[in-house]
């Protein structure tokens, strides 16, 4: 919602889960004043800031999290959140259990694999975040299964092939033998 000077008036927030994928939820929010307390996740916070910025504080440090950037928070690392200013700010965020990054990243590798680790909390990357924004609005819109697990498929491997701290060799295709 906006006044008539076009500011925010509002906080806004929509919560939902995606069974299909196994355990994923997503939030959209849009918060002026709103603040998280120090809190964790028992999976990864993977989200994408629309606008305003983000600060919190995380690994003993205070970040910020702008429009465009991708936040990346570890499961079961304590932080925080609050607008950096009076505008607010809007994010898109998904909480992602460990296992289905294990599995993709597994998938990627094409071997055992152990869960990802981001030791960038915020990143800038234009084409990772427009990816996960198409993947965290078709999980808020498509009716269509495959068309979630295919972006979700899409999105992770790229995160976890630029963002993730172990080196992964990926499995190159045409090498298979040919039955």
């Amino acid at each position: 919602m906006f006044d008539y000077a076009g500011k925010k008036e509002k906080e806004i927030t929509k919560y939902w889960s995606n069974d299909d994928l196994g355990d994923l939820e997503c939030l959209y929010a849009e918060y002026l004043t709103f603040s998280f307390a120090p809190h964790f996740h028992e999976g990864f916070a993977i989200g994408v800031i629309e606008s305003g910025a983000d600060v919190f504080d995380y690994r003993g440090a205070q970040r910020i999290a702008a429009a465009g950037d991708i936040m990346l928070i570890n499961p079961a690392e304590v932080h925080t959140g609050h607008a950096i200013d009076e505008t607010g700010w809007t994010f898109r965020i998904m909480y992602v259990d460990p296992e289905l990054l294990r599995r993709v990243r597994e998938e990627l590798t094409g071997k055992a694999s152990d869960i990802p680790f981001f030791s960038k909390t915020v990143v800038r990357d234009v084409s990772t975040a427009r990816r996960i924004l198409r993947l965290h609005r078709a999980l808020e819109d498509s009716d269509s299964s495959m068309e979630r697990e295919s972006l979700f498929l899409l999105a992770m491997m790229q995160l976890i092939t630029r963002h993730a701290d172990s080196t992964i060799g990926v499995q190159r295709s045409g090498s298979e033998h040919s039955a």
